[in-house]
């Protein structure tokens, strides 16, 4: 990892070690003196397990393995959020927050994101950096949570004494949803129920009035019930509203609250969002730490396992939820979770999920979390750092791909178990290959010489057509011909980076097959039926089946052609 300040440099090794050269007049290098640097010197006190590292004009950022964060350099706007303004020339370990998995800095401001998704800002303010709005520097600006769950942003109460005033009369104000200050969700919810939340409109201000209020809501379902917000909003007023959500069908909805007024850029907008529920059906409700859709660790040294993070599982129906498998499918030897949820949940029971993370490499490294059940699949995306601790480590496969080339909106991949040989279930391709294929081999490490390829069947006959290998970053894309429908397939690479071993992956193709259970049947049937006239995405590419860049009634068509047609 690199950082370019602005003029000082920092880096990161592969053995975790930070280094920094370049201008030094405010200790920005963090090696204990205040002198220039012509070439990199170690940044001695902050030893080998750096993760993170970011560069301001004249401060710097770091955050070790577990999510520690460090700062040093100027501080004569506070940005290094040791409540204080006096310059560091070593790094210095700041409280709050913990467990940090991004980090940015700014000219003379820093920011920051800890592993539930709650980011922090703090430093100067003069342009409103920070985020509360005040219009002024804020000598000791606290963590604020603009994304989630924080409800006053900005506690502005008195003069700063900033060189850009010291006052603020802009009529800055906030918009509170039962006390989240961003969109609202008003979750899952049966047809023929309502949900109610209840907001807060807010003058900040210290002198100005807001006027032309007016508050209006839009969206299916979505309803603005009562308010008694007037026009006129005086400098520290508030004035209350509440909102609610009656769905009338099935599925996800999306409206917005809209706060009209007299404030620069009125008018102000929040998102709503809920879900309808048919009635005596399940519900599946995924919470992962601080979102539903992903899980983020801090770093974590190579070869060793973070603590668990949580991953829950919860039946917001009226019916009972199956959940049929709770696996990592991409990410494998980086991430990981035991079986350990129940299999089937009765309305409002939640279970569990422990997902640990423990790199194999030291770099920035994504896997998947895929929960089947039998009111639908959710993915929660898992991104964590590896941290170099100075051993070399061996050449390793951590997943593979299958790319296939839609001519129309791009590309997708299939996710192949790799584990799997080539008689046992495998990933299937619900499409023919046409003239080309590709799978995408990934490796702990860079690859320099991709090695060779073989392509056999299940007699281990050779088949198809090598087209080319191609070593990109820490992959290896191998694009080959001649596959035909309902074949098995392993692609074998050989002597990847010069290393003697083998890596082979298996696939099978069957047009149809977008269940991937290695034959067409009626859930085929019944699951391209559900998706006519969706847009195609990275979820549901596989029914598209004939490849026409829309799902349609002709790929239902196709498929009950082809039922009773297994993989051999």
């Amino acid at each position: 990892r690199i950082a370019a300040g602005g003029s000082h440099s920092l880096a990161i090794k592969f053995d975790g070690t930070a280094w920094g050269w370049g201008a030094n007049g405010f200790g920005q290098l963090g090696i204990g003196t205040n002198a220039n640097s012509s070439t990199p010197v170690q940044i001695m006190s902050l030893d080998n397990t750096v993760g993170l590292i970011a560069a301001g004009e004249n401060h710097s950022l770091a955050v070790k393995s577990g999510g520690a964060l460090f700062s040093w350099g100027s501080n004569l706007n506070s940005q290094l959020g040791d409540g204080a303004s006096t310059n560091r020339n070593t790094p210095f370990a700041v409280a709050t927050p913990t467990s940090v998995t991004a980090i940015s800095a700014g000219a003379r401001h820093s920011a920051a994101i800890n592993n539930t998704g709650r980011l922090y800002v703090w430093g100067d303010n003069a342009f409103g950096q920070v985020g509360n709005k005040s219009g002024n520097y804020n000598p000791q600006a606290g963590g604020t949570n603009v994304l989630q769950g924080a409800s006053q942003i900005s506690t502005y109460a008195q003069a700063a004494g900033s060189s850009t005033g010291t006052s603020s009369t802009s009529g800055s104000a906030v918009i509170e949803i039962n006390e989240i200050a961003t969109g609202y969700d008003f979750k899952t919810l049966t047809i023929g129920n309502a949900g109610n939340a209840l907001g807060k409109f807010k003058n900040q201000a210290l002198t100005d009035a807001i006027t032309s209020i007016d508050l209006s809501v839009s969206g299916s379902g979505f309803s603005l019930q009562s308010t008694d917000c007037v026009a006129t909003l005086n400098a520290g007023a508030e004035c209350n509203f509440a909102l609610a959500f009656a769905p009338g069908i099935a599925g996800d909805s999306v409206g917005e609250l809209q706060v009209a007024s007299s404030l620069v850029g009125s008018p102000e907008r929040r998102s709503l969002f809920g879900t309808g529920l048919a009635p005596m059906s399940p519900g599946l409700k995924i919470a992962a730490t601080g979102s539903e859709t992903y899980l983020a660790f801090a770093p974590q040294t190579v070869g060793t396992s973070s603590a668990a993070s949580i991953v829950s599982i919860t039946n917001t129906g009226t019916a009972a939820l199956i959940v049929n498998s709770a696996s990592v499918t991409a990410g494998a030897s980086d991430f990981s979770v035991p079986a350990t949820c129940t299999t089937s949940l009765n309305p409002g029971v939640t279970c569990t999920l422990p997902v640990t993370f423990n790199p194999s490499l030291a770099n920035a490294i994504n896997g998947q979390l895929t929960i089947a059940t039998n009111a639908g699949t959710q993915i929660v995306s898992l991104s964590g750092t590896g941290v170099g601790n100075g051993v070399a480590l061996p050449l390793a496969l951590t997943g593979a791909v299958s790319r296939k080339v839609h001519g129309v909106t791009g590309s997708f991949d299939v996710t192949i178990d790799t584990n799997k040989s080539i008689n046992q279930a495998i990933t299937t391709e619900p499409r023919t290959i046409g003239a080309g294929h590709q799978l995408i081999f990934t490796f702990n490490q860079a690859i320099t010489q991709p090695g060779t390829a073989t392509l056999v069947d299940q007699n281990n006959t050779a088949i198809g057509n090598i087209a080319s290998i191609v070593a990109q970053g820490s992959t290896v894309i191998v694009t080959f011909t001649g596959i035909a429908d309902k074949q098995r397939a392993t692609l074998t690479l050989s002597n990847v980076n010069n290393i003697a071993g083998n890596h082979p992956v298996s696939i099978g193709f069957l047009v149809g097959d977008v269940t991937n259970n290695g034959a067409v049947n009626a859930g085929d049937i019944a699951a391209t039926k559900a998706r006519v006239n969706q847009t195609l995405s990275a979820t549901t590419f596989r029914f598209d089946v004939n490849a026409s860049g829309a799902i349609t009634p002709p790929d239902v068509s196709m498929v009950k052609a082809r039922a009773g047609v297994v993989l051999p």
